[in-house]
């Protein structure tokens, strides 16, 4: 009898532990069926949207994460997508050339915004220091096209042909071009040799003393003048916007490499930059070389009359 309720006894301590074996297998399916949702398949798709955040892409991924354990990480992805958007959109405005774009108040004030800001201001002033050498240059080019073709007229006609296109390129208002007058060694000034939308009535100064004023200023010393915010008793500026008062006056010596022949006077409504005042001043130096080469074509003209004299 002991015998039999011995072996009864292991029977049922043998299926206890068959169920309980069971019981842990069937709770470890369980548990790596709820770790794989909870946590790995949540996890994998996380690192797929980081993978596709780190690029660029869109994060549809992380639509799939339903786990709340993850749900403070997956609106920390959207936020970043977000800004994403937001740099992707901030760049497109920089390729269309539209400095004005701003980055969202999320990035506005962030190390990585201040380095988006700078890269668009350095663009921004390479694209401005383009437009002046291109300005520059396509002057430059229209200037040496107009001294050349203007071989064939007399000294007066050049100089009015030449103040009258300088002033338009330059958008000021007002202008005139006097030129060394030697004729009398004893007597030498500068003489009103052109002079652009000034009525005539108002202006009559056709001689300048070479060291009268501002005009003589330049003359002696070589050197340009550029004057803002003028006064109101300078002469007012007669075109066909109306009148009024300049904002700016520029006055250049008209100079070779070693003396100077004249001066350019120009007055405007509007300020200038230090590139346009450097283009003046190279096509002043331009002038000069044209009425030098005049005065020696003049005099080679004189010297071989008097020879066949």
């Amino acid at each position: 009898m002991s015998v039999y309720l011995w072996k009864i006894a292991t029977f049922e301590i043998g299926l206890g532990l068959i169920g309980f074996d069971l019981s842990m297998f069937l709770l470890g399916i369980m548990g790596l069926w709820w770790f794989e949702k909870q946590w790995w398949k949540p996890y994998k798709l996380f690192s797929k949207a980081l993978q596709r955040a780190s690029v660029g892409s869109s994060l549809t991924s992380t639509k799939k994460i339903k786990s709340k354990v993850w749900l403070p990480l997956v609106e920390d992805i959207k936020e970043i997508e977000r800004n994403f958007d937001d740099v992707i959109n901030f760049s497109a405005s920089l390729a269309q050339q539209k400095f004005e774009a701003v980055l969202g108040e999320e990035l506005h004030n962030t190390p990585f915004a201040k380095r988006l800001y700078e890269v668009r201001r350095q663009i921004q002033f390479k694209q401005q220091e383009d437009e002046k050498r291109s300005w520059t240059m396509r002057g430059i080019a229209e200037f040496s096209d107009i001294l050349r073709n203007s071989e064939h007229l007399d000294l007066e006609t050049l100089s009015v042909f030449f103040l009258r296109h300088l002033v338009k390129f330059v958008q000021a208002r007002q202008g005139v071009i006097y030129l060394l007058n030697e004729e009398n060694p004893k007597d030498l000034h500068l003489q009103l040799m052109a002079n652009y939308a000034i009525s005539k009535t108002d202006f009559d100064n056709k001689r300048v003393e070479i060291d009268e004023g501002i005009t003589g200023e330049a003359f002696k010393h070589h050197k340009y003048f550029y004057i803002e915010d003028i006064k109101n008793d300078y002469s007012p500026i007669f075109s066909g916007l109306g009148a009024g008062s300049p904002r700016a006056l520029l006055i250049f010596p008209i100079s070779l490499a070693d003396k100077t022949i004249g001066v350019l006077e120009m007055a405007s409504w509007r300020t200038y930059q230090s590139y346009e005042l450097s283009f003046v001043e190279t096509i002043c130096h331009n002038f000069a070389v044209a009425v030098e080469n005049f005065y020696m074509e003049a005099q080679t003209i004189a010297l071989m009359k008097q020879a066949k004299e």
